[in-house]
């Protein structure tokens, strides 16, 4: 799973419109091209990647929200 991660200043949530949040959203998820998938992919690939191994940036458990 590639996460993505929308940034702003919180005073741009609070004074903007809802619709402003959404456009922050849909900007971020455009940005997982395929020029960024293959990225991951080498990446993954990687003798660097290999000897580490990944790292968890999020706890899926605390920070998704699942519609049920």
């Amino acid at each position: 799973m590639l996460w993505v991660f929308p940034h702003c200043d919180a005073g741009e949530i609070v004074t903007r419109p809802v619709h402003h949040a959404a456009e922050l959203i849909q900007r971020a998820i455009a940005g997982i091209d395929d020029t960024y998938f293959r990225s991951f992919i080498d990446f993954a690939s990687s003798s660097a990647n290999k000897a580490e191994g990944p790292v968890p940036i999020a706890n899926a458990d605390e920070v998704v929200v699942w519609p049920g």
